[in-house]
């Protein structure tokens, strides 16, 4: 009971108040319809590496990777109401061979102009460590289960100048190049679980990473992460590429302790690249990002690394004379 009240005071710990803000209009120009309609599809990979302190082989071996896929969705905004659905697209997935060994993944982002605020959570059933790439061939662990919760407020500086949303989602138009200092606060919660006790049904080789798992470790975090974004624009904003380059250090507390020290720290660095093209009435864009993260899990260090890449197409549409069920 002790821990669950720490983590929820630690996740709701970084509070900030929005302040409002007035765009320099001839650098930042909302759209008159401010409502979309989108189309997307992407890819994206999640892999573990885990690296003990001593030399110890049976833990260096091990490569995890989350059984990510390709996939396709759409979304809707109006108003106050986001919906958004997507789906894998079938014979994308790291191991194929292995559907019940799947990913859940919920975030939502709501972006001011000085605040982005976020969460995310993030769950693997099962985990696939690949054996042989030009054969496609892997170990399976079903029993493994991952999960991350974490929130995420960023502030941008140059908020009169340069709008974030302009760059990362096109929803508003960058009219002129502009950068900012951007600083992210991200509390967050992680945690690995085996369903099973870890020597009944694995091999020798995986029993001392399966004894660390086997713990069901699960750490909380404070990270905060300084950068710059940029968005460079031509014809007025009608074309523009986005680039954010962020690094940042923090604290992890881990449980069990097994004797290990209490506080370490981690660290964690962040690229990302936008590029298309903005219209008054349609948009589309290709979006890449490639994110690095240090942590530690019992007996070792661990290094996760999370990439994805993706193209959007959008339609924007204007307000309905009438109130959609009356609320809307």
């Amino acid at each position: 009971m002790k821990k669950n009240w720490l983590i929820f005071l630690w996740l709701i710990a970084p509070c900030v108040v929005t302040a409002q803000t007035v765009y320099d209009r001839a650098y930042v120009l909302p759209f008159e319809k401010n409502n979309d309609i989108e189309a997307y599809t992407g890819f994206r990979n999640a892999v573990f590496r885990f690296r003990p302190k001593v030399d110890d082989t049976l833990i260096t071996r091990h490569k995890l990777m989350a059984n990510t896929s390709a996939s396709f969705g759409v979304a809707f905004d109006y108003n106050w109401l986001s919906i958004d659905y997507s789906f894998s697209i079938p014979g994308t997935a790291v191991a194929n061979q292995a559907p019940t060994i799947h990913t859940w993944e919920l975030h939502l982002k709501k972006t001011g102009p000085h605040f982005r605020a976020g969460i995310d959570i993030t769950r693997y059933f099962g985990l696939v460590m690949p054996l042989d790439r030009r054969t496609q061939s892997f170990d399976y662990f079903h029993d493994i289960i991952y999960r991350r919760y974490g929130l995420e407020f960023t502030f941008i500086v140059n908020a009169e100048k340069f709008a974030l949303p302009a760059g990362t989602g096109f929803s508003m138009r960058q009219r002129r190049s502009a950068g900012s200092l951007i600083i992210t606060a991200l509390p967050f919660y992680q945690r690995f679980s085996l369903s099973r006790n870890p020597q009944n049904g694995y091999s020798q080789k995986d029993s001392a990473f399966l004894d660390a798992v086997g713990n069901n470790p699960d750490a909380l975090s404070m990270l905060v992460r300084t950068g710059y974004a940029y968005t460079r624009v031509w014809q007025e904003g009608l074309y523009s590429v986005h680039g954010s380059v962020e690094a940042g250090t923090g604290l992890q507390d881990r449980w069990p302790r097994l004797g290990q020290p209490a506080i370490r720290p981690i660290f964690n660095y962040r690229l990302a690249l936008t590029a298309g093209y903005n219209g008054d009435q349609w948009y589309g864009y290709f979006r890449a990002a490639y994110e690095k993260w240090r942590t530690y899990q019992v007996g070792s260090v661990m290094n996760t690394r999370n990439d994805n890449f993706g193209i959007t197409v959008g339609y924007r549409i204007g307000q309905w004379k009438r109130k959609i069920f009356g609320v809307l």
